[in-house]
């Protein structure tokens, strides 16, 4: 995984619904969401499709506050938590490699940590959520802009940005990669994360 700079700031929140206006319908709900989160119809759709508890939006933790009181206003459930409080109250640890401990009494498994000298066992009784995902991410550059004429640059399908061999002096993106990428949260109040790991 990589370092902790890759995680949302901690000036960020994620503003939740909890509940529906008692006898709304959708069109209700996509409309009081709009207006309370501002938010545009289609994600407020889209909010309205899950269950909940959801996650309406990210939003600033100045916001936040306020768009709670504006959802409660209209007869939601709301609520928020900020980046940081969800990292204070859980550690994260970032996984190089995970394996199935072989021979164990119980079933469990070997964690091996970047940046930690020494793994843990990781109990399977002792898993209580794991998200698995799968990350979707560019690599980009600067090209040499004296290298390649711009009459020879090409475009990336559905992007419309350069190519490697653009020298057109814009930075490169390369080709999309995906990982797979998963969260484990345990009874011991912890979470540990992976990306590019198969167990």
């Amino acid at each position: 995984m990589d370092d902790a700079s890759t995680f949302p700031p901690p000036d960020r929140a994620y503003l939740i619904v909890t509940k529906w206006p008692r006898g709304a319908d959708e069109e209700d709900c996509i409309s009081g969401l709009v207006r309370a989160c501002a938010i545009d119809a289609f994600t407020a759709r889209d909010v309205c499709r899950r269950g909940v508890p959801t996650i309406a939006r990210r939003i600033s933790t100045d916001e936040a506050p306020i768009a709670a009181k504006n959802l409660a206003k209209l007869g939601f459930g709301g609520d928020w938590v900020s980046q940081g409080e969800l990292v204070g109250r859980v550690p994260v640890r970032k996984v190089k490699r995970m394996m199935a401990a072989l021979g164990a009494p119980k079933p469990m498994y070997f964690v091996e940590f970047w940046r930690e000298k020494e793994g843990t066992g990781l109990l399977a009784q002792d898993i209580r959520l794991i998200v698995r995902g799968r990350v979707r991410y560019f690599t980009a550059s600067s090209p040499d802009i004296t290298s390649t004429s711009p009459l020879n640059m090409k475009l990336v399908p559905l992007l419309n940005i350069p190519s490697p061999d653009s020298g057109d002096g814009r930075p490169v993106v390369g080709e999309p990669r995906t990982a797979e990428a998963f969260a484990i949260y345990s009874a011991w109040a912890a979470c540990v994360v992976g990306r590019g790991i198969t167990w």
